[in-house]
């Protein structure tokens, strides 16, 4: 795997809950630690597209989906869906200040298909448009038209 930001689950489930103020930290920040003996690594080239089945992440940790939700949840303080959003949402910020591809293809590239309803999501969660989060962040040398005569 590359050199590429990590976002990772950031718990520990098996037997008692391990709450460690050091391990347990929001989906914006990234510190080292697993899911029982199976970490969920979702790095920058994770297909965030891909959907998501609670049954399967349920059945990977040895957990029914509703104990697998409330063990989830107590240890993050998320949903599972959540935190997938909040993923995404990390996602499509890196993707505005470190690219120049449109919100559309953004959209579809962290999950999402419609991108109106995702734009809602966005300014909900972040408080500005991504148009406006691309000005005040964009990392990309502007381009420019030329030399002029």
């Amino acid at each position: 795997m590359g050199q590429g930001r990590r976002l990772l689950l950031q718990t520990k489930l098996p037997g008692e809950l391990a709450r460690r103020n050091d391990t347990l930290a929001p989906p914006e920040q990234s510190a080292h630690d697993h899911y029982g003996d199976h970490p969920l690594v979702l790095d920058e080239e994770s297909n965030f597209a891909a959907p998501v089945g609670i049954d399967e992440l349920a059945e990977r940790f040895g957990f029914g989906v509703r104990n697998f939700k409330r063990r989830f949840k107590d240890a993050t303080g998320y949903t599972p869906l959540s935190y997938l959003q909040a993923l995404r949402l990390e996602r499509a910020k890196q993707l505005l200040e470190n690219t120049r591809l449109g919100f559309d293809a953004i959209t579809t590239r962290v999950g999402y298909e419609d991108s109106n309803s995702f734009r809602r999501l966005f300014c909900q969660h972040v408080g500005i448009s991504p148009a406006t989060f691309r000005k005040r962040f964009l990392r990309l040398p502007s381009v420019q038209a030329g030399p002029s005569y």
